[in-house]
């Protein structure tokens, strides 16, 4: 049996009022629908839950409404939509960490990315960069590579997912450095410009501006062409790791109880919300690239990442508690 607690039954009882003024167009028409977000309000994901809400709403094919549950490595957001009714009313707004990298290095997780939910779409993805303070001696990711083979280096690891990436590259271009957890990209920034650490990864519309104030310096990013934004930063493929491809990506998930025709329904909607212009120049003012991959193609790239993911936290022997 599900319990609802207070807030639960609040948000319930207000999209079911609001349904009731909805459009009705298909199966789902008016329907309320509730975007369950695991990081807090402000970044890339609660903006993008909150714009396809917004959409949803304008035509008329679902009363939708987003609902912030960050902390707890985002188990807190998944098991509210888990805890949910399966009617296709409650959706989960997933990324890497929550979607592919918790699987992988937390011991005991409550739920199974793989099973207990299934791919609805894929929506945007956001380069990767790999930044140093402005005085740091590195100008270079060549730079970069030549210091850490004369003496150990660290690095800020704002997510186990920043450190999956960055073990790849250590791999790739054979050089050594300690990871350095911290609890999310700002206090990473921070002790980054204050000469704690001395490089880290983040996505690239977090870092923007920062480089722009001459506080950080961007030597790399790491997307398959260089990014709008830094036309004179090279890609690591460019630099000849042909292998290193790292993107932040947003897509939306729906419990596995849900049934297939609702969530083909809510898949079609998705896409033709992503693939107009507004959400195009949307994403890319957020510093990303619309991807708006079905189905299919989010679920093969799901089953790519993750057994990727695997493979390289076993060999680094990355844990977390």
């Amino acid at each position: 049996m599900n319990i609802l607690n207070r807030r639960d039954f609040l948000a319930a009882a207000t999209l079911s009022a609001l349904a009731g003024t909805a459009m009705a167009q298909g199966a789902a028409a008016g329907r309320p629908l509730r975007i369950v977000t695991t990081l807090p309000p402000g970044g890339a994901a609660d903006s993008t839950a909150r714009f396809i809400a917004a959409k949803l709403s304008e035509s008329g094919k679902r009363v939708a409404m987003v609902d912030s549950r960050p902390g707890g490595n985002g188990i807190i957001g998944v098991r509210a939509v888990l805890g949910a009714p399966a009617n296709g009313e409650t959706a989960l707004m997933g990324g890497p960490s929550t979607m592919i990298t918790n699987a992988a290095v937390i011991s005991n997780l409550p739920y199974n990315p793989m099973t207990d939910f299934k791919p609805v779409a894929g929506l945007s993805r956001y380069d990767t960069a790999i930044v140093v303070a402005a005085s740091s001696p590195v100008q270079s990711f060549a730079d970069l590579v030549a210091l850490a083979k004369r003496r150990k280096l660290n690095y800020g690891a704002g997510t186990a997912t920043y450190q999956v990436a960055i073990e790849l590259i250590k791999r790739a271009a054979g050089f050594d450095a300690t990871a350095i957890p911290y609890k999310g990209t700002a206090p990473t920034l921070t002790d980054l410009i204050g000469n704690q650490i001395d490089f880290t990864p983040a996505e690239i519309s977090g870092v923007l501006g920062l480089a722009r104030e001459g506080r950080v310096r961007i030597i790399a990013t790491c997307g398959t062409t260089r990014a709008a934004e830094l036309p004179n930063v090279p890609t690591l493929v460019e630099l000849g790791y042909k292998d290193i491809v790292v993107y932040g990506w947003l897509g939306i998930f729906m419990s596995a109880k849900v049934p297939d025709d609702q969530v083909r329904e809510f898949s079609q909607a998705l896409l033709a919300i992503m693939r107009t212009p507004e959400a195009i120049e949307f994403v890319r003012g957020q510093g990303g690239e619309v991807w708006a991959s079905n189905q299919d193609e989010f679920r093969q790239f799901l089953t790519r990442e993750m057994e990727m993911t695997r493979n390289v936290v076993k060999a680094a022997g990355i844990h977390v508690e």
